[in-house]
């Protein structure tokens, strides 16, 4: 499938980035497309997401957590220097922020978390029909 996925991309000008290319998947078979090995991976960050086959786990959190202790040291120099008035700091320490769900009602992007949970149960319904011998529900 990636091989042929491989092809109808070239023939329209456009390269697959083997760097970049990710394979998740329960079924650990190596997969090369023109002499590339296309790498097994368990997760991946998307978008600030962490993607797995299993149920969410509490790792894009974590990540949060990180990236905002990193922005506050980032500001540690002004919150915690004493020269600089109370007034001054509470300003930049209540700065406004944007939750993510107002951001994607505003420019009407979909949460990918979501979209990718329902495109495994769209996926696994249209699986589930399948009355013939497709290489498919052959391995499922």
């Amino acid at each position: 499938m990636l091989q042929q996925l491989n092809a109808v991309a070239g023939a329209v000008g456009l390269k697959m980035n083997y760097s970049k290319t990710k394979i998740l998947s329960r079924d650990q078979t190596n997969i090369t497309i023109q002499n590339h090995n296309i790498e097994n991976v368990e997760q991946y960050v998307y978008l600030g997401h962490v993607i797995t086959l299993g149920k969410p786990n509490q790792d894009g959190e974590i990540k949060r957590r990180t990236l905002a202790w990193g922005a506050f040291g980032e500001l540690a120099h002004i919150l915690k220097n004493t020269s600089i008035s109370i007034n001054l700091m509470k300003k930049v320490y209540n700065t406004y922020n944007i939750r993510n769900a107002e951001i994607r009602g505003r420019t009407k992007i979909r949460d990918i978390v979501e979209e990718i949970t329902k495109m495994k149960w769209h996926w696994a319904g249209h699986v589930a029909r399948y009355n013939d011998n497709r290489w498919i529900r052959r391995i499922l």
